[in-house]
């Protein structure tokens, strides 16, 4: 049997470090599972250089004229060749409401992949969150929903918020990111810790920071998305201003320098759910820093590590930040998720 092809057109946030990891990561699991098809004709030059290092040598980059010649091509040959085609949808999350324009995209979205199945072609979203989703917004991605045959949400708190609102899904697999290689072992720690937030109503890390670093430990600061970027400056200004030093990192030149800068400190402080998996897969201690009744996404990812012990909340009674960063026991949710990822899409795919 010939190994599946993976087509995929990447269409996301292309100023989100984090989304570029997810695909990034999406991209190398598709591509160790079958032949890969890749339109980045959408993508800004800085995007496909944050993506680069995932795409095999390989795989077939194509336009977007190139990209449905190739999979309307592959869909004539199929009653006479032995092979499985796959039409893969981006990762990330849903959140807020559409226009009425943009719900009618979706739906003709929803209807093309409709399409694709009927002559064969597979379909398939990994690593997707939903919350607090308007109307029209719910209704395209219901409709969306329907029209696959692989739908796994990244966390249990999207899986009921599915339940709860009609969206079909297959199962829950974690969030992409867990498929990164792993660093998790530390010589000695570093006695430093690392904050890096979006601003968020409710929220005031300052505030809340001075409770929750452990004693003898140097604060820093950081930003992975460029439009926190003066927020973070202001928040390390203030944390100056009461007598603290302090230093800013800009950290989306690529994934891996990020990884270097977050596997320089014990603890890493934020509000922002790829920031906190990229420091957990280089062994730094991940604290979620959250606004009373948000952040949901964050919530579930950690839950189903077993790990909501670690969320503050503001508003809620603040506990000095753990830092037995020897004990290997912390690792393990890190290294199951990756496991429970891997062979969820292998079994998926028909690998497995």
């Amino acid at each position: 049997m010939p190994r599946p092809v993976f087509f995929l057109r990447v269409k996301t946030q292309f100023g989100n470090l984090g989304d570029a990891l997810i695909n990034r990561e999406l991209i190398r699991l598709l591509a160790s599972h079958g032949d890969l098809v890749i339109n980045l004709g959408m993508a800004p030059p800085r995007f496909k250089a944050w993506i680069e290092d995932g795409i095999p040598s390989d795989a077939t980059r194509t336009g977007a004229v190139g990209y449905w010649l190739r999979l309307i091509w592959t869909l004539i040959r199929r009653p006479f060749v032995p092979l499985e085609c796959w039409a893969v949808l981006n990762p990330g999350g849903y959140v807020g409401e559409v226009g009425i324009a943009s719900m009618i995209g979706k739906l003709f979205g929803a209807y093309r992949l409709r399409a694709l199945r009927r002559f064969g072609c597979k379909t398939m979203l990994v690593g997707v969150s939903y919350e607090r989703l308007g109307p029209r917004l719910l209704e395209s991605l219901r409709a969306q929903a329907n029209a696959l045959d692989f739908h796994a949400p990244r966390d249990s708190h999207t899986t009921a918020f599915c339940d709860e609102n009609r969206i079909a899904y297959s199962k829950a697999l974690p969030d992409l990111a867990f498929a990164l290689p792993h660093h998790l072992c530390r010589d000695r720690p570093s006695r430093k810790a690392l904050a890096s937030f979006r601003k968020q109503t409710g929220l005031d890390p300052v505030g809340l920071l001075p409770d929750l670093l452990p004693a003898g430990y140097d604060l820093d600061f950081a930003w992975q998305v460029a439009s926190d970027a003066p927020y973070q400056r202001r928040l390390c200004e203030d944390w100056i201003g009461m007598g603290n030093p302090a230093s800013i990192h800009r950290l989306d030149e690529s994934i891996e320098s990020a990884r270097n800068i977050y596997g320089q400190y014990d603890i890493v402080y934020s509000n922002r759910l790829h920031v906190l998996l990229l420091a957990m897969s280089v062994g730094a201690y991940a604290v979620p820093v959250l606004a009373a009744g948000q952040s949901e996404k964050i919530r579930g990812v950690f839950a189903d590590l077993g790990l909501s012990a670690r969320i503050v909340e503001a508003g809620s009674v603040l506990v000095q930040t753990d830092t037995n960063l020897s004990d290997p026991a912390k690792f393990e949710p890190y290294l199951k998720a990756q496991r429970d990822l891997v062979d969820g899409l292998a079994e998926a795919v028909g690998i497995r």
